[in-house]
């Protein structure tokens, strides 16, 4: 038998999010060792004072975490799985700066290579959580398939841990009340059946003696709490009804208030102020303009407007008239002779 040999810790890392977790070592980069911990996270450690450099979430908690990570050959890229199978791959910033420095031989790193690529790939198979589940599925739904109910749906293959369990969470729930449904599911088809019998049985007696089809309904209580919410459902979208129809309507007779009643000129229909299908000599006169009413003193601000464009323009004519007549007299006095 081996002789058991107590180890002390020469050094102790700390600052890392949770307990548990590996260290990996490079060959070709001896001073950086990478951590993965159990909560998913991915540390680069410095290994000259094992301080931690940088963290990365390599994997969340569904996936329950860093299962294995490792180096690549040529330290080109940093490869991480989960516990769900989940692969995750970082690329460093040292890729392409460590190829004539590798820790292996060129014919050895060929064979590597060589038989990296004559490894034989298999498909992803299911797991056994996903395995077990699906076997007690297939049993409670053939129960539930010999009482005539519907099965609630399978679990998927691809779903993750997490998913997996909380699906066998609800098989466990389904497993402790499947009795009693299945009890209460064939006392209703019982009860469904006799009073189909009693019906019929109802339909052959004399009109006299024949039951109201409200005798054999049996929660009459549900039934009045329902009719109850229906009417009280029916009233509430009466009355939301009633409401925006007044809404509407008071809008309306705003409307006409501002736009109609309160014009001294009731306007119609406008067209355009050019028609412009023809050319016209003069713009187009419309009669029936709807105008607001105006008081006495606006009438008169219009009035002496009007006046003073009136003059304005009698005074233009006539300057325009005195020039031409004095230039017409300059002219005649040049052409006759002294």
């Amino acid at each position: 038998p081996g002789k058991l040999t107590s180890v002390e810790a020469q050094d102790s890392l700390a600052g890392l999010s949770s307990a548990g977790g590996h260290l990996y070592k490079n060959k070709t980069i001896s001073s950086w060792v990478i951590c993965i911990s159990r909560d998913g996270i991915l540390s680069m450690i410095r290994a000259s004072d094992m301080a931690v450099e940088s963290s990365l979430p390599a994997h969340s908690s569904i996936s329950r975490g860093c299962c294995r990570s490792a180096w690549s050959v040529d330290s080109k890229y940093i490869v991480s799985v989960a516990e769900d199978n989940s692969i995750v791959v970082f690329e460093t910033k040292y890729a392409g700066r460590f190829g004539p420095n590798l820790s292996y031989a060129p014919e050895e790193l060929n064979h590597k290579m060589r038989n990296l690529a004559t490894l034989v790939t298999y498909e992803n198979a299911t797991s056994a959580l996903y395995d077990s589940i699906n076997d007690r599925f297939r049993a409670y739904e053939k129960k539930f398939q010999m009482v005539g109910m519907v099965p609630p749906s399978g679990p998927k293959e691809d779903s993750s841990w997490l998913q997996l369990k909380e699906y066998e969470a609800t098989l466990q729930n389904l497993d402790a009340h499947l009795t009693s449904k299945i009890a209460i599911h064939n006392e209703l088809e019982r009860i469904r059946k006799e009073l189909h019998e009693l019906m019929a049985i109802n339909g052959t007696r004399e009109e006299k003696a024949q039951l109201d089809r409200r005798e054999f309904d049996l929660d009459s209580e549900e039934q009045e709490r329902q009719r109850k919410e229906k009417d009280a459902t029916i009233s509430k979208m009466r009355d939301e009804t009633i409401t925006k129809n007044l809404v509407r309507l008071m809008k309306r007779e705003v409307i006409k208030q501002q736009c109609w009643d309160s014009m001294s000129v009731k306007g119609r229909c406008i067209e355009g102020i050019i028609n412009p299908i023809r050319k016209q000599a003069a713009p187009i006169v419309v009669e029936n303009y709807p105008l607001l009413p105006r008081s006495l003193e606006e009438v008169e601000n219009i009035r002496q407007v009007i006046e003073r464009r009136r003059i304005e323009i009698a005074e233009k004519k006539l300057r325009r008239q005195i020039f031409s007549e004095s230039s017409t007299v300059h002219e005649t006095s040049v052409d006759v002779p002294a």
